[in-house]
Parts: C-alpha cells; sequence; structure tokens
C-alpha cells in the first residue's frame, strides 16, 4: 500500500489488486458528515452528496453524468455517515482516466443550480418517508441519543423532523457549507488496481483532485462533547419502548456504550461480538434457535467514532415471545441471562479460538472483493488518520491473532454495566 499527499493537500492511498480480472476500485471520501452540522443545516450534509450528481460547467446534467458511467457498465454511487461522505465507483481499468476526471469534477466543481437544487428537495424528502418507515431506522436512532449524548453523534444522519419545512436549509447556506468542507485538504481517494501506482498518480495529477486549490475557507471544526461513560454500579437500566402501527414483529436492541475508535479495547470487543452472535456456533444462535427455538433473525455487531463506540444485541421476534416462551423465558430475559453469564464467567478458550479461526477466515474472503479493501484503506485514512496504516491483508495478525481471553474478559467487566446498557423496543404495541 502507498500514499502520496499532493500540494493542494489531497490525499491519494494506492493498493495494487490482488485480482487478475482488469477492475479499479474507486473510494472517494470528504471528512465531512452530519456531525459537522448545526442546529440551521440539519440534513445538509446527506443533501450536497445528493447534488453533487447533477453537474458541473463541464457536466450538463445528471444525464450525461450517468450515461458516461452507463456506457462503461460502472458501478456508482455514494452514501452519507456522520463523520464522511464517500463517492465510490468501480470500473474496467482502461476507463480509469476518465473515471478520475468525472469523479473529481462532480465532487468539487458541483454547481448546484437552483432548478435542480429546489427538484431534488423533495426526491430527500421521500427518502426520509422510507426510512421512517423502516423500524431499525428508528430503534437504532433512540440508541444512538442515549449511546451518544452530548455529542453530535447522537443526532441522525439526516431525518423527517429537518424537512418539516418546505426548505430546512437555505439554498446560500448549503452553498456556503460545500464549499467549507468539500476542498482538496479534506479528500481522500482510496484506490484497487491493476493499473501501477504510477499510472494512477500520472493520471491523478491531471485531475481536480490534484489540480484543485484549497479555497481561501478553513476548514469548520465539529465541537465535541464527549458523553459521560459512567461505569458505575447503576441499578436502574435506561431503555424505551418504540410503538410502530403494523408491525407484525418485534425488534429488540440492547447496547453498551463502549470506547472510541482510538482506544485497542475496540479489537477485543470485535472478537466478543463474534463469540455471543456473529457466527453460526454463536451464544445467541445456541440460546435462542437451537435450545429455545425462538427467532431466525438475529445479529451481534460492533460500531466506534470519535467520542465513542457501542456493543449491539439485536433480535427480531414474536411479539408474544418477548418475556415468556410458554412456561419457559422468552427472549429478553434470556438475553439478559447470556450477558449475566457473561459478565460472571467471562468466555472459554476454545470460544475465543472458534471466534478468532471465524474472524480471519471471514476477513480473507472479504479481500476476494478489491471494494472492501479500497473502502478499507480510504476509512483508515479518513476516520483514523491519526494511527499507522495496518494493510487490509495484515488486519489479522496484527490485531487480532495474539488476543487473550483475559483481554476479552476485561473489555466484558469494563463496559458490560447497567450503566452503560440501554435497551429499546420497536413494534405494534410496545411491550
Amino acid at each position: 500500500m502507498k500514499k502520496h499527499v499532493f500540494e493542494n493537500g489531497c490525499t491519494l492511498v494506492y493498493e495494487q489488486s490482488s485480482q487478475k480480472t482488469p477492475i479499479t476500485a474507486i473510494y472517494a471520501y470528504v471528512r465531512v458528515g452530519s456531525i459537522n452540522e448545526n442546529g440551521h443545516n440539519r440534513g445538509a450534509s446527506h443533501f450536497i452528496e445528493h447534488m453533487c450528481f447533477k453537474g458541473t460547467n463541464k457536466i450538463n446534467g445528471p444525464k450525461e453524468l450517468f450515461s458516461s458511467f452507463d456506457k462503461i457498465g460502472a458501478v456508482f454511487n455514494a452514501f452519507t455517515e456522520k463523520d464522511h461522505t464517500c463517492f465510490y465507483l468501480q470500473c474496467g481499468d482502461k476507463y480509469n482516466e476518465h473515471c478520475f476526471n468525472t469523479l473529481s469534477d462532480m465532487i468539487l466543481n458541483s454547481v448546484f443550480k437552483k432548478k435542480e437544487y429546489d427538484m431534488e428537495t423533495p426526491i430527500v424528502l421521500e427518502e426520509m418517508i422510507r426510512s421512517l418507515d423502516d423500524p431499525d431506522t428508528n430503534l437504532f436512532n433512540e440508541v444512538d441519543r442515549f449511546l451518544y449524548s452530548g455529542s453530535p453523534y447522537s443526532e441522525p444522519v439526516d431525518d423527517i423532523e429537518y424537512h418539516k419545512t418546505k426548505h430546512p436549509y437555505k439554498y446560500a447556506d448549503t452553498m456556503d457549507y460545500y464549499k467549507h468542507y468539500y476542498q482538496p485538504q479534506n479528500i481522500v481517494v482510496s484506490v484497487v488496481s491493476n493499473d501501477s501506482f504510477e499510472k494512477i498518480k500520472q493520471i491523478f495529477v491531471k485531475t481536480f483532485f490534484a489540480k484543485t486549490k484549497n479555497r481561501n475557507i478553513p476548514t469548520r471544526i465539529p465541537l465535541f462533547n464527549v458523553p459521560v461513560s459512567n461505569n458505575a454500579n447503576n441499578a436502574n437500566i435506561n431503555y424505551k419502548i418504540l410503538e410502530k402501527k403494523g408491525m407484525k414483529s418485534q425488534h429488540l436492541c440492547i447496547a453498551f456504550r463502549t470506547c472510541p475508535h482510538s482506544n485497542a479495547d475496540r479489537f477485543a470487543l470485535n472478537i466478543l461480538s463474534q463469540i455471543v452472535g456473529g457466527s453460526m456456533s454463536s451464544r445467541m444462535r445456541m440460546l435462542l434457535r437451537e435450545q429455545n427455538g425462538l427467532t431466525y433473525e438475529y445479529d451481534c455487531f460492533t460500531d466506534y467514532n470519535r467520542v465513542g463506540g457501542e456493543f449491539t444485541i439485536y433480535a427480531v421476534l414474536y411479539p408474544t415471545k418477548l418475556m415468556h416462551n410458554g412456561k419457559k423465558k422468552g427472549v429478553l430475559p434470556l438475553l439478559m441471562g447470556l450477558v449475566a453469564e457473561l459478565v460472571a464467567n467471562g468466555i472459554t478458550k476454545t470460544e475465543l479460538d472458534t471466534a478468532k479461526g471465524n474472524y480471519r477466515g471471514k476477513l480473507l474472503l472479504q479481500q476476494q472483493n478489491i471494494s472492501n479493501t479500497a473502502e478499507y484503506n480510504g476509512v483508515q485514512c479518513t476516520i483514523y488518520y491519526d494511527e499507522p496504516i495496518v494493510p487490509y491483508r495484515q488486519h489479522y495478525d496484527a490485531f487480532y491473532r495474539d488476543l487473550t481471553v483475559r483481554e476479552v474478559n476485561t473489555v466484558i467487566a469494563k463496559y458490560f454495566s447497567n450503566a452503560n446498557m440501554h435497551i429499546s423496543i420497536i413494534g405494534e404495541h410496545g411491550s
């Protein structure tokens, strides 16, 4: 893996493809997301992502943009997260020059025509209405409000509440926001290709990524009020019951506040998530499905950001099975018992070895897709840029191979407390 920072501050990260198929993956990250917003421009980051597809002075509108990618069979899209916005594509190696030129133009030179701006507003609103219909969006938004309370990570990336007025943020304010953050010094472009690093760099230097000068506007840094992580004994568990009409199932989430992405505890927590619910032989599968026949859909996952992190246990169930399963315990008491067992006795060496083998195998399989590698490298330089970059193929050996039972049990004791716990349930009649 190689890295080059151009004179204007734009960063190129490159890795030679491990595949012989002549395909290039490009992930362009802009360091801006909903955490950079305030009460007057909520949702602006997501809206700008949409507007970057509307044309530039060189690209005459969205049809010309999309046609230029359609005719070469490129995969092309974007997404907005709380701390970054990403534009990504896959194309044949021979189209790299065209794709880099077009991508750099649309990201840095979007013109935001007022007509297109007004037309896109109801499209974003429709997207938010669809999100409102998704029970998990509501569930996880509620979890974030608790886990990241006091920081901008507690707010959704976008929300129907931001769009109650016809124009939730003014056109001029959106343009100002775009100019502040969409600058070369704020962009990381991650590339995985069969083309050499030198060839990619030669193409790159001719694009707007390398040629554009930074606007004489300093990037606004969000102000963080770091949420308090109180691990003291607290008998009162925080919980929220949400009602959503028309649901036939209930969705349950038990989440624990953990550490920020700068904390090495995250590696032990990731392995623990495999033991709890991330594998075929996980505790959740054995307990809920194999021993009690309770639920088909379950998961356990982790996430981290600048101010904190989460360890989340999730299940979809019949509403009548939440507390009781006939004369036996239902899903919630069983999962609470699973947590209590972990706190009391920790994990076993056999569970750790199985989880590490499972994690290593999954990483190997993920490396078959060059998009995963491009995304990993881009995230490392965008979100974890204050840490040394460890190549994706070395990720397991660097962070997981030598993990011990004691280290995993230590993070259980550290984070699995009532004070750190939040339970959310969403369904037709709550509970």
